[in-house]
């Protein structure tokens, strides 16, 4: 008649009526199911969180009762016995994630360090290079990972406005199995005022005397005039042959 014993009577109809019949109703009757994993939290902690990550999947995989499939034959057939074999594809075990990029940079005072991070799964030789529109390299920087992550930066050389890419690398320890990314961004000269309002030509019909706009294509900004000539910011069409 305790309060305790009356939380573990509760507790225990709870377990045994609601939930296990409601699984056994729906749950495991079930022949398909989508699961979200997040993949990326574990992979940054190592290889024991990830162990941990495959333990709790099988786990949770082993309450599911897969469905009967029956296979039919003519009775003159002539087919005895069917043998189904099941080959299970190898995961692949290597992995190269790259985050905390910005769509643009600002070039100041002449200088510009690009700074990102770089998350390998299993054993790679990280080389990351930024090259111009032109494909001249611009930066450079290496590091070899082991199921972890790490900062990295690339100090530019002489960076100038425009368009740029970055390109990493991994290449598997041990073998010459290479993995590449490759990210697009745009360096913009700042002159101290170098925020703008729209990328060139999105809110085309939006320009007017003042409003400050980003040519992708070169990393320039450009400003609309006052009135009367700024009524020529909006004159542009896809089929132009100038741009800004």
């Amino acid at each position: 008649g305790s309060w305790w014993e009356q939380c573990r009577e509760r507790f225990d109809y709870y377990r045994d009526f609601v939930v296990k019949g409601f699984y056994e109703q729906h749950f495991s009757r079930l022949d398909r199911q989508i699961l979200l994993v997040d993949m990326l939290t574990p992979m940054q902690a190592g290889q024991a969180a990830l162990r941990d990550l495959q333990l709790a999947l099988e786990g949770v995989l082993g309450s599911f009762r897969y469905g009967q499939n029956s296979l039919f034959a003519r009775a003159d057939s002539g087919i005895q016995r069917i043998e189904v074999q099941i080959d299970k594809a190898t995961a692949p075990n290597h992995d190269l994630l790259v985050d905390g990029l910005q769509p643009s940079y600002s070039i100041r005072n002449g200088q510009l360090r690009l700074a990102f991070n770089v998350t390998a799964v299993g054993a790679l030789q990280i080389s990351s290079y930024v090259y111009d529109h032109g494909g001249n390299a611009k930066g450079f920087a290496a590091t070899e990972l082991d199921n972890n992550s790490q900062p990295l930066s690339i100090n530019i050389e002489s960076p100038v406005p425009g368009h740029h890419q970055l390109v990493v690398s991994g290449k598997v320890a041990g073998s010459e199995q290479v993995l590449q990314k490759t990210f697009d961004m745009m360096f913009v000269a700042d002159d101290g005022s170098a925020s703008y309002d729209f990328t060139f030509p999105d809110g085309l019909r939006s320009y007017t005397a003042g409003t400050r706009v980003l040519q992708p294509k070169t990393g320039q900004l450009y400003q609309c005039r006052p009135f009367p000539q700024s009524g020529y910011c909006t004159q542009w069409s896809a089929a132009s042959i100038q741009d800004l």
